[in-house]
């Protein structure tokens, strides 16, 4: 039907329905893409705060291991210190050495989980402590109680060989600290106050 004076084009009618339809239907295709953009927002928050938790409560598990175990340790090497000194004091002083730097090991080993906890971060320098440390174990081990098993050859080239390893671990870990304070002296300075 139509009012005197106007003409319907047909076709007009149909591009602007087609146009409202189009409109429309984009519409419920951006709030469709914004809830699930909030629903995977959610998610991945939910998703992320349960996999720290479970980090945290793994590296709290680890660090009630090692402290169990260093205990365990020094009063083993207590104990065998004091029924072996009968026996003789050097070999109970090398039980007791060998056993206290096992201790020292697993304490920095702990002082790595607690530094990882922390820093929310991987640290190296805890476990090249901790490979200082073994190496020097040995070292002392060899040159103090096991010279008599090998030859001097064999344990000096032993000694040096543990030698060189802590000189290259010494090295980086001073290269480390030197990066993280030029690290902090970058950040320092580019930081207005």
């Amino acid at each position: 039907m139509t009012i005197a004076g106007e003409t319907q084009d047909p076709t007009q009618d149909s591009t602007q329905e087609r146009r409202e339809r189009t409109e429309d239907r984009e519409e419920r295709t951006e709030v469709a893409a914004e809830a699930a953009e909030q629903r995977h927002d959610v998610v991945a928050r939910i998703t992320d705060r349960s996999l720290h938790v479970a980090e945290d409560v793994i590296y709290a598990i680890t660090g009630l291991l090692l402290v169990g175990g260093a205990l365990v340790v020094a009063v083993h090497a207590a104990y065998k210190f004091a029924t072996s000194v009968s026996d003789g004091v050097i070999p109970a002083v090398e039980s007791s050495v060998s056993s206290l730097l096992i201790v020292f090991i697993l304490v920095e080993l702990l002082s790595a989980v607690r530094t990882i906890i922390n820093e929310r971060q991987l640290v190296a320098e805890p476990f090249l402590v901790v490979g200082i440390l073994a190496a020097i174990k040995e070292m002392v081990s060899l040159s103090t109680f096991r010279l008599h098993d090998q030859s001097v050859t064999d344990a000096m080239v032993t000694v040096g060989g543990l030698a060189g390893v802590v000189i290259g671990l010494t090295i980086a870990i001073l290269v480390l600290r030197r990066s993280r304070l030029a690290e902090e002296a970058s950040e320092e300075t580019s930081t207005p106050e």
